[in-house]
């Protein structure tokens, strides 16, 4: 068995030295089919099917508040967490964390970092371990406890220089000193705050309210235990908590969502299509090379003939032309892991960076397990069609000088369903990616609310206590005064939380003069402090009332700005200028009313996919919250004003951080890197599966025109013209297309229900997209087969009737 193995193996071998050009045309496909394949699938292993960077991370539950049935998952308030905590059996125990953006002061010049604030048995929960230095215990969170830090290994490495000396040193971290304990160990990552570089410990004193949310919440399951038991025991909890304290847990549920889930749940459905796409493609090299092995097969007829002739078994033929195919898939194979190491490194570049994950996808040994296991299905998936021909064929008829009608037929018949398979599976993938482009062009046409052109947006932030209201004021005056001052500079103003970045304070609003109504009737509004001058300088359409003025300072009347959403949702069709409203969130001692002065456009806060959402701008004149997003217009390059705003900032305090400095271009484009990543994958995969298909189309046409040159060439000796000639070419071409299309068009339209969460205001069954798509495709199918048709046509009869 072994030596007739390795008989097979070198006469493989030799066969791909016969036919150089049809060795190297399938090889190449099959690499870039393959290669593409081992990308893809790299991606979803690091994803989606790798293991979380935890101990026994499939007891890991992220625990949620959920507003209402079928809600959005929310952060819940520390005093929750507290009460599921002390009254759930099937936990072993919970922790909870918060993000918390600090500033570190070395030499009088303040960096920002990005932080968290954990509870002290986070750590031990995960079951990570210090790299250096202790863990935080719980007196480390009691109040008036010395400050304690622990630092990422990243921080650890490149700001210390990897100075074990740095544990038991003092950071001065947004004005407080505080202890370095402990340095984790490298790659670790807080969930949700992967960006994290440094750690405090979270006590009683962050309590500030049931209705203060703001702590995201991870479980430890005990072993054994379902999510389902866990979930059927903290809705008793939430039961509890919604009869205690109404005001703020009033239709809010307690969801558990398995950590994995949560991390990975918004991309999955996206990585999974693409997924698909890819096999697609994959079985589109596969078709083209089992009509490139059948050409080859049916040339190979008369050897094939000689051999059944002198002895040999149909099993021992078809064993022999199934080891060339499989021979063949593993040289394509291996030049397809070099086309994965390449894609990977590339999709890394351009994959959005928000991308989950995205730092352990790589070419793995499961992945390269995966792609010879794929690498010899393949080889015997497109082996099957030569091997099956051959082993039916005539020995006598191949034998003779002249082929059988049936024979020919057969060939034909053959050819014709892997050309049909191609286009079916080409035209799937070319409705999925215009699906998408749709949706990605709609989306991007979507206004924003404001005008993003010609601005730069930085972050600052204050450090230490020295900063109370009125130093905050002067600080944002004198900055915006120098940077005016400048002659690239058109204006200049600040906002809490601008578009596009992620958080946001949610209050509930009371309207004076209205009856009292269960909190969960009660409208909601996102505020955002903003200096006067923003909504000129963001080119926010004013609809009724004025704007906030220099004016509006805490010796007048407070005053607030709505947007149409929030004028529409509280007052629908009454003028809500004059009215009053008043924050249900207690932000001051005595939290005023405030008058409504004027109403503004709506503007997408999340992304240019975001419902319009109900606005409130308050004087930041009249509440200094803390440190504001600034933003500067100039007719000019925005980027060109990053130095120059960094260098002012610096001269007025440098013990203020300056970070996520970017053009506001670049923040839209940001929220819609996603998208565009997936769009232009499966765009890429399609237009290569057009082309493959085109190619195969080309071929079987170019190969049935070459041997049927005789007949051509004999019915324009008896009186053929050459157009009757091209259009029977092109109409046996287009049959086969036609069907092909129709097939492909039915399965897209089942395929495509898989897409609908992707898409923007585009229906997965969008007629003009699987019209357009197919017009497309046959379009290039018709011109593939046009030029052997051309060819048909121009045959000399003298030169055919001389053929055998």
């Amino acid at each position: 068995m072994f030596d007739r193995l390795r008989q097979d193996i070198l006469y493989a071998f030799r066969q791909l030295r016969v036919r150089p050009g049809l060795s190297i045309a399938a090889v190449l496909t099959l690499a870039l089919g393959i290669g593409a394949n081992g990308a893809i699938f790299s991606v979803v292993n690091g994803v989606l099917l790798r293991p979380l960077p935890y101990g026994d991370p499939d007891e890991l539950t992220a625990v949620w508040h959920q507003e209402g049935p079928g809600g959005d998952l929310v952060s819940v308030s520390y005093e929750n967490f507290q009460d599921w905590r002390a009254e759930t059996e099937t936990f072993a125990d919970m922790a909870a964390f918060s993000r918390s953006t600090v500033t570190l002061l070395t030499d009088d010049v303040a960096e920002r970092l990005p932080g968290a604030m954990i509870t002290p048995n986070t750590f031990r929960l995960l079951r990570i371990p210090p790299a250096l230095g202790r863990d935080f215990v719980a007196d480390d969170a009691i109040d008036g406890a010395t400050p304690v830090v622990m630092l990422s290994h990243g921080l650890f490495m490149g700001a210390f220089g990897g100075d074990a000396g740095v544990i038991g040193s003092t950071l001065r971290l947004s004005g407080v000193e505080h202890q370095v304990i402990g340095v984790m160990p490298a790659g670790f990552r807080t969930p949700f705050f992967e960006e994290a570089e440094l750690w405090r410990p979270m006590g009683d004193d962050a309590a500030c309210g049931r209705g203060c949310w703001f702590a995201r919440v991870v479980g430890r399951l005990e072993p054994g235990t379902s999510l389902e038991e866990a979930q059927a025991e903290l809705d008793v909890v939430g039961e509890r908590l919604q009869t205690e304290y109404p005001d703020a847990n009033a239709d809010v549920r307690v969801a558990a969502v398995g950590l994995r889930d949560e991390i990975v749940g918004d991309v999955r459905p996206a990585l999974l299509v693409i997924l698909v796409g890819v096999g697609l493609v994959l079985l589109i090299a596969c078709v083209n090379v089992a009509n490139l092995l059948l050409a080859r097969a049916i040339a190979r007829e008369r050897e094939v003939a000689v051999r059944a002739a002198l002895g040999a078994s149909r099993g021992r033929i078809t064993k022999q032309l199934l080891t060339e195919s499989v021979v063949l898939a593993l040289v394509g194979g291996l030049a397809g892991v070099y086309v994965a190491y390449m894609a990977v490194d590339a999709l890394i570049v351009l994959a959005p960076q928000d991308l989950p994950r995205l730092d352990v996808v790589r070419v793995d040994g499961l992945v390269l397990a995966a792609m010879t296991v794929l690498t010899t299905g393949t080889g015997v998936l497109f082996g099957l069609v030569p091997a099956f021909h051959a082993s039916r064929a005539d020995a006598g008829g191949a034998l003779g000088s002249d082929r059988s009608v049936a024979g020919r037929q057969s060939r034909g018949r053959l050819r014709d369903a892997l050309v049909v398979s191609q286009m079916a599976l080409a035209v799937t993938l070319l409705v999925g990616a215009g699906l998408l482009l749709k949706s990605f062009v709609t989306l991007v046409r979507v206004d924003p609310g404001f005008d993003p052109r010609g601005l730069l947006t930085a972050e600052t932030r204050f450090s230490g206590e020295r900063y109370s209201g009125p130093a905050r004021l002067d600080f944002y005056e004198e900055l915006f005064t120098r940077m005016e001052a400048r002659p690239d500079v058109d204006a200049a103003a600040g906002v809490w939380l601008l578009p596009f970045t992620t958080g946001a304070v949610i209050s509930s609003i009371e309207v004076e003069g209205r009856p009292d109504v269960a909190p969960t009737e009660e409208p909601e509004a996102s505020m955002r402090p903003v200096t006067d001058g923003y909504f000129e300088l963001m080119r926010i359409p004013l609809v009724a009332g004025r704007r906030l003025q220099r004016s509006d300072d805490t010796n007048t009347q407070r005053v607030v700005v709505i947007s149409e959403s929030m004028a529409r949702d509280i007052w629908a069709d009454e003028d809500p200028i004059g009215r009053q409203i008043r924050f249900g969130m207690q932000f001051e001692d005595s939290e005023p009313w405030r008058e409504v002065v004027g109403v503004v456009g709506d503007v997408k806060l999340r992304g240019l996919d975001d419902e319009d959402r109900a606005i409130a701008y308050v004087p930041y004149r009249q509440f200094t919250i803390g440190s504001l997003a600034v933003a500067l217009r100039t007719a000019g390059d925005p980027a060109e004003l990053a130095a120059p705003f960094r260098a002012t900032v610096r001269s007025i305090d440098p013990q203020v951080a300056v970070y996520d400095v970017s053009t506001m271009d670049r923040l839209v484009a940001a929220s819609l890197a996603e998208r565009r990543f997936f769009m232009l994958l499966l765009g890429l995969f399609a237009a290569l599966a057009a082309i493959l298909a085109s190619v195969g189309i080309y071929a079987v046409t170019s190969y049935v025109v070459g041997s049927r040159t005789r007949e051509m060439g004999i019915r324009i000796a008896v009186g053929a013209q050459a157009g009757e000639v091209q259009r029977g070419v092109l109409t046996r071409a287009g049959s086969v297309a036609a069907l092909g299309l129709a097939i492909g068009l039915a399965a897209a339209f089942g395929l495509t229900r898989l897409m609908r969460s992707l898409l923007f205001e585009t229906s997965h069954v969008d007629p003009l997209v699987f019209s357009g798509m197919a017009a497309l495709l046959a379009g290039v199918a018709l011109l593939a087969a046009w030029l052997p048709a051309r060819r048909a046509s121009r045959v000399d009869p003298m030169i055919a009737l001389r053929q055998e």
